[in-house]
This record gives structure tokens, C-alpha cells and sequence, in this order.
């Protein structure tokens, strides 16, 4: 506390550079997320005027999603038009089990705006870590644009795919992990390997951190932090 009451923005400790207080690194960062969400409406709405509407984004790999969301743990392989083969696609069950939650249980008329909803949301929260995380290391919040605005994100969003999800996913982890939260780290890494089962790389990798000594190096994560999305993973593959 200052000499008149009020909280300092910030910490300083002798010899280091002051670090931003929560409330005014989210307050700097705001603005990061608000421009991001803003563009990829835009882009959305320039999009559904030329596809004809949100269930013009169903395409490709994102028809497996919509049916997914629709009914989670369908076993049907022709259904609402589409055929697919539910246990394959099951395994990414993350993005379309959130969009079955956001269209109130998968009500058909709401589950295409669910799936777009789901993503904007999770470009625009991508945007506000990144910003936070770039303030917090002496950057311009501006820097937390530059991973919300890759070109995959943008197809992710405009096909119904799962990588917008699971980049907020690890990126959350990643950050949770530099901060030492590491049974959040682990929640996190677990989420997004069910929504896309590429980023069980980074939890392999954090397992093999966490195994192999070295000097000099900060406190590792626990071997369980790794292994919790592996070992989850696979049992929902199994299943």
C-alpha cells in the first residue's frame, strides 16, 4: 500500500524491473482482445454472407464436429445427412462437446452458431493470454495479436475446426506451467489433448522434462503432469 491508501499497480523488488499488477496487465491487454474479436467477426459475417449462414461453415472435417455436437456419444454412422464414423472423430471430443454445452444440449438449430461461437471465443481469449503473458515480460501487449491473427485460427474458425480451442488450450497450459500451476498445467494439457491430440506433444515433452536432471534449472514439473493427459488420452481412445 501507498503512503495515502492506495494499492500500487505493481511490485518492485532491488534490482528488478516492476511487475504489472493482474488488474492493470488485464486492463493493457483488453484492448489487444477486443480488436482481435472485432476482425474475426468481421470475418465472420463477410464469410456467412458468402456461404449463406452460419451452417455454411459445416464443410470438411467440421461435418463430424456438427454431428458430434449434436449427440456426444452418438454411435450412429449416418445421421442428419452425414456419415462418419463416430469413434474416430469421438477422440477429439473437446470442441464439440463445448459447442453440444453451448447449443443448451445440442439443439439443432443452435449447434452451428455454437461450433462459430466456441471459436471466436477461444481466438479472442488466445489474444488476451498472449497479451497478458507479453506484458508481463516487459513487451507491448500489441505482440499478443501476433498468435490470435495466424492463418490457421482463421481457417479453424471459418470450417468449424478444432485448432482454435486447442491453441487457447495450450497456450493456457504453457502459461500455467511458467507460473508453477501445475495441477491447472495439467488440467489444461488434458483438455486440449482431448480436443486435438497433436498437443500431446508438449505433455510428452513436459514428461521428459520432468524425468531427465539438469543444473541449474528451475524447479521441474512433477512426471504426473505430463503423464495425466497421456494417460487420459488413451484411455478415452480405448474406450
Amino acid at each position: 500500500m501507498s503512503a495515502d491508501g492506495e494499492a500500487v499497480a505493481g511490485t518492485h523488488a532491488p534490482g528488478r524491473p516492476s511487475v504489472p499488477s493482474g488488474r492493470a496487465t488485464l486492463r493493457a491487454a483488453l484492448p489487444v482482445a477486443v480488436a482481435v474479436l472485432a476482425l474475426h467477426v468481421v470475418f465472420v459475417v463477410a464469410r456467412a454472407a458468402l456461404v449463406g449462414g452460419l451452417d455454411g461453415f459445416v464443410v470438411y472435417d467440421g461435418r463430424a464436429y456438427f454431428r458430434i455436437a449434436l449427440d456426444p456419444l452418438t454411435r450412429a454412422v449416418s445421421d442428419h445427412g452425414i456419415t462418419f464414423t463416430p469413434a474416430y472423430w469421438q477422440t477429439r471430443i473437446g470442441y464439440p462437446l463445448t459447442a453440444w454445452l453451448g447449443s443448451l444440449g445440442g439443439r439443432h438449430a443452435l449447434v452451428a452458431a455454437a461450433l462459430v461461437v466456441v471459436n471466436l471465443l477461444a481466438v479472442t481469449g488466445i489474444a488476451l493470454v498472449a497479451a497478458c503473458t507479453a506484458r508481463r515480460l516487459g513487451r507491448g501487449v500489441w505482440w499478443g495479436a501476433v498468435p490470435a491473427l495466424w492463418a490457421g485460427f482463421l481457417v479453424g474458425l471459418g470450417q468449424d475446426l478444432t485448432e482454435p480451442l486447442a491453441g487457447l488450450l495450450l497456450l493456457g497450459a504453457l502459461v500455467l506451467l511458467r507460473s508453477h500451476r501445475h495441477l491447472l498445467a495439467a488440467l489444461a494439457l488434458t483438455a486440449a489433448a482431448l480436443t486435438r491430440e497433436t498437443t500431446l506433444l508438449v505433455a510428452a515433452a513436459v514428461l521428459v522434462v520432468s524425468l531427465v536432471p539438469s543444473r541449474g534449472r528451475r524447479t521441474a514439473p512433477g512426471w504426473w503432469v505430463g503423464t495425466l493427459p497421456l494417460a487420459v488420452y488413451a484411455g478415452w481412445r480405448t474406450w
